[in-house]
């Protein structure tokens, strides 16, 4: 029990000691607690309710359904994303977690009523001001998060800098606000920027290939970070067929081994990774787009989904254009935005058909087009399932090609109505937009013809069929030229 040393108090001050307790006391007793149907009615609180006649599992339910109200992940759901992202748990990650939990939770009141029938009823409520003193506590540790990512980077110490960053950018998903700033700094764009640098900073160099037999071999390798030596640096390496598996590396020094046929890789024999590596995009015209799906593809079988699609975040919120020098989540076109906005508006459900792939538009379809991810239909290898991990993880398989006569047999197995309005811009869209006025009702589609080679391109390959049957199939030319007033957003 502690013990407290105090001075010795007059009589008088020892009695108005028990009288002052007692009035502080007396308020705490006669202050009332809302009433569960004030909350209700109230827009003032979120709330929850749970029943079972087990009180924890009551209380579990309305917790749950309180979290869903606001849009609120608790700490097992935050643990899921970090198994998710096949990421180790240390002693940081740990207390991140707690941390996190603790936050979530510690201003949640509850009422707890015994039913007619014995369950119990746990009603769970935060006030609406609690819900923004909590998002701003998120904010602050994200925020510290990625000043001590800095000091790693100091340090050298790129593996420690990257899982603040990582689990930095985890935990700010869970604020319900696109941009999230804090003292001046726009961290949700921050963050994976610096992750950007940090990998665009890393240079490899080869030191050491010693054969030790016909199916092993081992490379050594030094790494520098913006030319200073890395002190820690977890990575992940390819040998040429699949991805073999996690290195390490300390005091800028690192060991790969490569077994099997992969003893035998010493550059990219692959045209296209050769070409794409040396950023020669003429490399591009020698493939057809079902060809390069394909090769693509493969690049990142293995990779956990939920991986692949928050690089693909990372690199549309990091990576820039180079003609037009601005971020590629900021190029839609403008038009688009404010069509989907209008049939959005309007009450109409809109899904995104594309030939591009489904998961690397899934990771940005809400908050560019504001479509939901299970509304895009795309391009896909084939997944597997990853009982260990619990996750979904990509072959290098081709599972579906979303080109021409693929779209309507996608928009059939996806969706399952028949499309009342289409939008397309070349001859990978003919059979949708076809298929599109094939019904009995009002139907209606529009072929953008990308003609400006001031404010964008003109480019006709590709799109010569579909341009050529527009009339007589019914189909709207749309100039991008003449009827775009502003072809991307101004910023």
């Amino acid at each position: 029990m502690p013990i407290f040393v105090v001075e010795s108090k007059s009589e008088t001050e020892m009695k108005i000691a028990p009288m002052l307790l007692l009035l502080l006391f007396g308020v705490t007793v006669f202050a009332q607690s809302p009433s569960k149907s004030h909350i209700i009615n109230s827009r003032d609180y979120y709330y929850g309710t749970g029943i079972s006649s087990n009180e924890n599992h009551a209380r579990e339910e309305a917790i749950r359904e309180l979290s869903e109200m606001i849009s609120v992940t608790v700490a097992s759901e935050f643990e899921l994303i970090g198994t998710e992202t096949n990421m180790e748990y240390d002693e940081f990650a740990s207390s991140v977690i707690r941390t996190y939990a603790t936050a979530t939770l510690k201003n949640m009141e509850q009422i707890r009523t015994i039913l007619p029938d014995g369950q119990n009823e746990i009603f769970c409520y935060l006030s609406e001001a609690a819900v923004k003193r909590l998002y701003d506590e998120r904010a602050d540790m994200t925020y510290q998060m990625y000043l001590n990512s800095f000091a790693n980077i100091e340090m050298q110490n790129l593996a420690f800098a990257l899982k603040n960053l990582y689990f930095a950018s985890l935990l700010i998903k869970s604020i319900p606000e696109e941009r999230v700033r804090v003292k001046d700094t726009e961290i949700s764009l921050e963050i994976p920027r610096t992750i950007n640098r940090i990998i665009q900073g890393l240079k490899f160099r080869l030191t050491g290939d010693r054969i030790i037999s016909m199916c092993e071999r081992q490379l050594n390798f030094e790494i520098k970070y913006n030319d200073n030596p890395v002190s820690l640096l977890y990575f992940r390496f390819w040998d040429g067929n699949q991805i073999a598996g996690n290195g390490q590396l300390r005091d800028w020094k690192t060991t790969i081994k490569l077994v099997g046929n992969s003893v035998d890789f010493d550059e990219l024999k692959n045209d296209l990774y050769k070409g794409l590596a040396e950023h020669d995009l003429t490399v591009l015209k020698n493939y057809n787009t079902l060809e390069l799906i394909e090769q693509l593809f493969t690049a990142h079988q293995g990779q956990f989904v939920d991986d692949y699609m928050r690089d693909a975040a990372t690199f549309l919120d990091t990576a820039k254009h180079q003609k037009y020098s601005m971020l590629y989540r900021d190029l839609p076109y403008s038009p688009m935005l404010e069509l989907l906005a209008y049939l959005q508006d309007s009450d109409f459900e809109v899904f995104i058909v594309t030939g591009g792939e489904i998961d690397f538009l899934r990771s940005i379809s809400m908050q560019i087009y504001n479509v939901s991810p299970e509304n895009v239909v795309g391009s896909s290898v084939k997944y597997k399932y990853d009982t260990e991990n619990a996750s979904v993880v990509r072959t290098g398989e081709l599972g579906s090609a979303n080109d021409k006569h693929v779209k309507p047999a996608n928009i059939q197995l996806h969706i399952g109505k028949k499309p009342i309005f289409a939008a397309g811009n070349s001859d990978g869209d003919y059979e949708m937009m076809e298929y599109t006025l094939s019904g009995d009702g009002l139907s209606m589609a529009i072929l953008v013809n990308h003609d400006d080679a001031e404010r964008e391109y003109v480019y006709m390959h590709g799109t010569e069929k579909a341009v050529k049957d527009a009339k007589t199939k019914g189909w709207y030319i749309v100039s991008m030229k003449n009827d775009f007033e502003e072809v991307f957003e101004r910023k």
